[in-house]
């Protein structure tokens, strides 16, 4: 509906056509770009721009052919620049050109690649600096991807379901991974990534249940919703000392990991962020951290210690709800000051274990272990010795029975001689 009236130009039908453009082609107008000597208008028209017109005038438009290079697709940007906007072959094996006709190559649009299942492996240049959205979405036959070292974006759904993918290497130079980048990579394995990336976005890495482990660089600051949630398969997380937030869901479900150790960066620990851990035994949490959000732990059965800073103030509904494994709580404050944290409802578990209050985490752990490991030691020690004391018991009381079995031949042997003797006498 056009809210506002239209002058009408009688002399200039053209700008007529124009103003009304303005009005109805909304998100379409951008860009306008009149020529009364030649009669031309050129429209960029955005999404809906059609939307709720009832009468449209006669609308003819004109389509350029996309410029081609070999099987790729392209368009020249403002700055001079290239970006692949369609790859159209059917190789296994695709490298990205750096330059097309003298002119760089530094963008792979959204959707570029996009289902090309005949794709093995790709390697991206250096002279590309973002990978748009949906790029690689549902190459289900690439298993090996080369990331070129000047990309500084990876756009949403950039790999999405790229299920043959084992392992992947984001360099130094990517600032920004968007949601669900590498999401339901199911075979991925191994990720290593760069020490620029500021932000890992929500899902992206969720679902890859073949994940091992993962180092996150220092420059992360937050790790996204769910951004290894159901990766059942990992079992070592090392998170860099700037993560301040962990966010809702985000390592919920991976049910192999068995230790953490929040840094003293963290801040925040989100709804749900570890719950599902079946697997966690140990928890380590850094000495900023001040809210432990809602169901952060919940059913953690394993779980037998952790280790809360005197800084945490809240902990939420079911954070520690089901970790029936749970013994031992080590406070970095006093008893004073835990009495002051507010926990909230359906937390029992930390109702039964053993508070250690004025404890750090180096301390208590690596005490804790010392003592187990020196009980052990003298355990053994002590079997191994009551051992060796019954064995060499064991050979002394058989020596002395044998020499006195032995002397009781003798002694009967020579007594027999003697009577023999004596009776020949007679």
């Amino acid at each position: 509906m056009i809210k506002k009236a239209v002058p009408f130009y009688r002399n200039d039908e053209r700008e007529l056509f124009v103003e009304i453009m303005k009005y109805i082609l909304y998100g379409g107008y951008r860009n306008e770009e009149v020529s009364k000597n030649t009669g031309s208008i050129s429209v960029d028209i955005g999404s809906g721009s059609f939307a709720n017109v009832s009468v449209l005038p006669n609308v003819s438009t004109v389509v350029s052919a996309a410029e081609t290079y070999g099987a790729f697709e392209y368009e020249v940007l403002d700055d001079g620049t290239v970006s692949i906007t369609k790859y159209t072959g059917s190789a296994s094996s695709v490298d990205i050109p750096s330059e097309i006709d003298g002119k760089s190559v530094t963008e792979i649009k959204e959707g570029a690649f996009r289902e090309c299942t005949d794709l093995i492996s790709v390697t991206i240049p250096d002279s590309v600096t973002e990978i748009g959205g949906n790029a690689f979405y549902g190459c289900t036959g690439l298993t090996s991807v080369t990331i070129g070292n000047s990309v500084t974006e990876i756009g949403w759904d950039a790999f999405y379901g790229c299920t043959g993918l084992t392992s992947v290497t984001i360099p130094d130079s990517v600032t920004e991974m968007a949601r669900n980048a590498f999401y339901s990579c199911t075979g991925l394995t191994s990720v290593t990534i760069g020490n620029s990336v500021t932000e890992i976005g929500d899902n992206a890495f969720s679902g890859f249940t073949g994940l091992t482990s993962v180092t996150i660089g220092n420059s992360v600051k937050e790790i996204g919703q769910n951004a290894f949630y159901g990766c059942t398969g990992l079992t070592s997380v090392a998170i860099g000392n700037s993560v301040t937030e962990i966010e809702k869901g985000a390592f919920s479900g991976c049910k192999s990991l068995t230790s953490v150790t929040i840094p003293d960066s963290v801040t925040k620990i989100g709804w749900n962020a570890f719950s599902g851990c079946t697997g966690l035994t140990n928890v380590a949490i850094g000495n900023s951290v001040t809210e432990i959000e809602e169901g952060a732990f919940s059913g953690c059965k394993s779980l037998t210690s952790i280790t809360i800073p005197h800084s945490v103030t809240l902990i939420g509904n079911y954070a520690f709800s089901d970790c029936t494994g749970l013994t031992d709580i080590y406070f970095s404050g006093s008893e004073s000051e835990w009495s002051k944290v507010k926990i909230r409802n359906f937390n029992v578990p930390l109702t039964y274990a053993t508070i250690h209050y004025d404890s750090e985490i180096s301390e208590a752990s690596v005490e804790q272990s010392k003592n187990i490991t020196e009980s052990k030691a003298e355990s053994e020690n002590s079997e191994d010795t009551a051992e060796k004391k019954n064995t060499d018991t064991g050979i002394n009381t058989t020596m002395i029975v044998t020499i006195v079995v032995l002397l009781v031949v003798f002694g009967i042997g020579i007594a027999v001689i003697v009577m023999l003797v004596l009776k020949q006498k007679k």
